[in-house]
């Protein structure tokens, strides 16, 4: 998979989300926006200053008419400077508009579009319901943030840790949720992993994944990264390993239906978010095909990002609409648990990773400098909400790789015409 790991692009893609403002200003960055999710140690991040020279005056103009059909004209116009990209999708919600979008294809070579309520594998961004979740137990009284794993885990997985020189007893719940809980990642983030998990997929892309593989997959190839709470380290297994626990606190067989109890999928109106395979065989529609350049990562099994690093299946709306409302204070009881997840460890170094990771959820800055909450999962799909404002907006763009140098990023531009 030419290297690009899932661990990565998330990274890349919330730092770029991050450098928005310079981005935006600075005619020396030569950062990506937040929707381009890229490798950095493979690809070379595109400048955004061109694209925001030339749509600034444009936006501002239209600032008061932003609506479906221009909103799928700047899709339209991105995907076409977006190469190996089939299609883009989006959806916005703001005082001023509410609406989304689609632009392009199915699938690359295809005929068939994309329409705006095309169901899409949202991986990572799946962890921020995952994190929302156990939160809920934590303000129900089920658990402490601070209660050691195993109290919490199957003892099948107290079992796999241990033995590989995990210390069960001082890896936290909170540790998993920050990703510093010192657990190597399964699905192979850090530099010397040497892909060894997506030279799997590539070999026999429908085998199977399961959680004892995965973990066990982490176990056998990987050895301890750090000290319990020492370093970030972003790492599916942690999320994974919070998917048993979510299984096990409420009595179900799979954690999506912990999700949906827990989180109030049917208030919310979250009729086509679910965790693939587990909860439905399949979306009722196609799904949108995502891309490593041109190979399509939608042929492998969904198995090997599933139980909890990633799993869901939702549709751009529907995504935007859970942000909405868990950062605008419509999914826990108290106040304070949302203040909670959004807030860095205090001990966390200035500028570092840590300090932009809530619980589940990463800081980030939008291009007028208001603090925005957000999380991109592999497959280029990016959820943010900035609460001041009021704006929320979920887009994907069904590919790993970066778009040209003069892509014109609907992220700016619906920024700036909401601004």
């Amino acid at each position: 998979m030419k290297g690009v790991t899932r661990g990565a692009v998330v990274a890349a893609s919330l730092a770029a989300l991050t450098c928005l403002v310079a981005c935006s200003s600075d005619p020396t960055s030569n950062s990506s926006p937040a929707s381009s999710a890229s490798d950095p140690a493979t690809t070379s991040a595109p400048s955004s200053t061109e694209a925001v020279a030339e749509t600034s005056a444009e936006t501002v103009a239209v600032a008061a008419a932003l609506d479906d059909e221009l909103l799928t004209e700047w899709l339209t116009e991105a995907v076409a400077k977006y190469p190996n990209s089939p299609g883009h999708l989006m959806w916005v919600i703001s005082p001023e508009y509410t609406g989304g979008a689609a632009a392009g294809t199915l699938e690359l070579d295809a005929s068939a579009p994309l329409e705006v309520d095309t169901p899409i594998r949202v991986a990572s961004v799946t962890k921020t319901f995952v994190a929302a979740s156990v939160l809920r137990l934590a303000e129900m009284g089920e658990l402490g943030l601070d209660d050691p794993i195993s109290q919490h885990l199957s003892p099948l997985y107290v079992e796999m840790l241990s033995a590989d020189g995990y210390d069960v007893d001082a890896i936290t719940i909170r540790h998993l949720l920050t990703h510093t809980s010192g657990i190597a990642d399964y699905a192979g983030f850090e530099e010397n992993y040497e892909g060894k998990f997506q030279g799997l997929l590539e070999a026999d892309p429908t085998f199977q994944w399961n959680r004892e593989l995965e973990v066990q997959f982490a176990m056998d190839n990987y050895d301890p990264l750090a000290e319990p709470g020492a370093e970030f380290h972003y790492a599916d297994t942690g999320y994974v390993l919070l998917g048993d626990l979510l299984e096990r606190a409420m009595g179900v067989s799979s954690y999506g239906a912990a999700l949906a109890e827990l989180l109030g999928f049917d208030e919310l109106g979250l009729t086509e978010t679910f965790v693939e395979r587990l909860d439905r065989p399949a979306p009722d529609k196609p799904l949108g095909h995502q891309y490593i350049g041109t190979l399509d990562y939608t042929n492998i099994d969904p198995g090997q990002d599933m139980y909890g690093g990633g799993g869901i299946v939702s549709t751009t709306r529907e995504i935007s609409m859970f942000f909405d409302a868990l950062l605008g204070g419509r999914i826990f009881d108290k106040p304070e648990t949302l203040a909670e997840m959004i807030t860095p460890a205090a001990d966390a170094e200035p500028g570092s990773e840590a300090a932009s990771e809530g619980l589940g959820i990463f800081l980030v800055e939008s291009p007028s400098g208001e603090t925005c909450y957000s999380h991109t999962g592999y497959g280029g799909t990016t959820a943010t909400t900035c609460p001041d404002s009021g704006i929320t907006m979920t887009i994907t763009v069904q590919q790993v790789e970066a778009p040209s140098d003069d892509y014109p990023d609907p992220v700016l531009r619906v920024f700036e015409s909401l601004g």
